[in-house]
């Protein structure tokens, strides 16, 4: 891997733009999935028996090829697609959309349309979209994980009836569920106005799992990642999120994902990659927390991207979801450039992913602050700036936390 392997400095020269950490961010977390999904499930003795000392440090064939996705990135596709069409079709809270998006994938995995989107058949007669006409979409991926089962609940709860009232909140279960992380991130994208990124991102998993410390760290990456995106160190991302929003849903701050932070954070202090044996210490087992924090105790210690991705993947935890919200926040610090050509180029989504960064781009990017100004705000986090810049007020002005629910997109 020596030959693909980005160094430090190298993308340092020119600053990257927030469409360009987009694209990082996005292609950044498939390939971490899919460097990960191939160790996923094995344990850190069974890596190093079967792999050698290093680890997982290329693509493994997984799902009968190299550079194949799973589950995760394939429902980041299904969210990134849901916040667009609410954009486009000025819905003020995103979630139906991306409720019954999360639905219609579960015809991707082989589930009959008329069963998986029963509960919005009216508006939903048939498949349509876009995505359900990419073949590569099409394929069943880790059919036994959680994603699959604990959205297949919610087949027989949705939608309530817009007439009755807003969309009940009613968790299926109270069990962690880390895999949430992986695709609620997309959220960062959705408002300038942070606040309004947490709460929405905390509500995305709320109907799969009641746990709160799983809701609460699919807010902070969400969060963090949109701090990314505007240039934000990530440990400064981090403190904003903890000060000034982790006491957001329930008053006081989630202190479970405030160990796991602040774990990663000494990690990353001691100036080394992390040993993967410390981090089987450190956050094995875990209450669905443990893979945030190695993503980010392996991002802050490394240098550039491939590092990052390598060292969160190679431990006992669940790898792809380690290496998807490792490779989500280096792609957004590092940008895609940086990301080795040759794992791109096998990503088998990548043509969807490249399509959905540019429209991303396009529908949410914050316009530049007039030229007079930016001797002003350099190096300032805009969404600190009073929610998000300087015409966007004018045009994104929701008001943070639900508002009243608009009936589903049609995906």
């Amino acid at each position: 891997m020596s030959d693909s392997r980005s160094r430090p400095g190298d993308f340092a020269a020119r600053p990257l733009s927030w469409s360009e950490r987009l694209r990082g961010a996005l292609l950044g977390g498939a390939v971490g999935d899919v460097l990960g999904s191939g160790v996923r499930g094995w344990s850190l003795p069974a890596i190093h028996q079967w792999l050698g000392g290093r680890g997982a440090v290329d693509f493994l064939p997984v799902f009968g090829r190299r550079g194949a996705v799973s589950d995760l990135s394939q429902l980041t596709v299904f969210t990134v697609d849901a916040l667009l069409r609410a954009r486009a079709t000025g819905e003020q809270d995103p979630l139906p959309v991306i409720r019954s998006n999360h639905l219609a994938w579960l015809y991707t995995q082989g589930v009959p349309w008329a069963y998986a989107m029963a509960g919005y058949w009216r508006s939903h007669p048939e498949p349509a979209g876009w995505l359900l006409k990419r073949p590569e979409l099409f394929s069943t991926r880790n059919p036994g994980g959680n994603a699959l089962r604990l959205l297949s609940t919610l087949v027989d709860r949705f939608p309530v009836d817009p007439s009755s009232g807003p969309l009940r909140d009613t968790p299926a279960g109270e069990e962690a569920f880390a895999d949430c992380l992986v695709w609620t991130a997309p959220l960062m994208v959705w408002s300038p106005d942070a606040r309004r990124v947490a709460a929405t991102a905390s509500r995305v998993p709320r109907l799969l799992t009641g746990h709160y410390e799983t809701r609460a760290a699919s807010a902070l990456h969400a969060d963090v990642l949109g701090g990314l995106l505007n240039g934000t160190p990530l440990w400064e991302a981090v403190r904003s999120w903890e000060l000034n929003r982790s006491h957001q849903e329930q008053g006081v701050p989630p202190a479970a994902v405030l160990r796991t932070v602040h774990s990663a954070m000494f990690i990353a202090q001691q100036g080394r990659q992390p040993d993967p044996r410390m981090l089987d210490i450190e956050f094995c087992p875990s209450e669905g927390l443990g893979e945030l924090g190695i993503a980010v105790a392996a991002v802050a210690s490394a240098g550039n991207f491939t590092d990052a991705v390598v060292t969160a993947v190679n431990h006992s935890a669940d790898s792809a979801v380690a290496g998807a919200l490792a490779g989500q926040l280096a792609g957004a610090i590092h940008g895609p450039e940086a990301i080795p050509p040759r794992w791109r180029a096998e990503l088998d989504i990548r043509e969807v992913l490249e399509t959905l960064a540019s429209d991303a781009a396009e529908a949410f990017a914050p316009p530049e602050p007039p030229k007079w100004a930016r001797r002003y705000v350099q190096g300032e986090d805009p969404r600190e700036l009073g929610g998000g810049g300087w015409t966007v007020e004018t045009t994104r002005g929701e008001p943070p936390g639900p508002v009243e629910q608009a009936p589903p997109t049609q995906v």
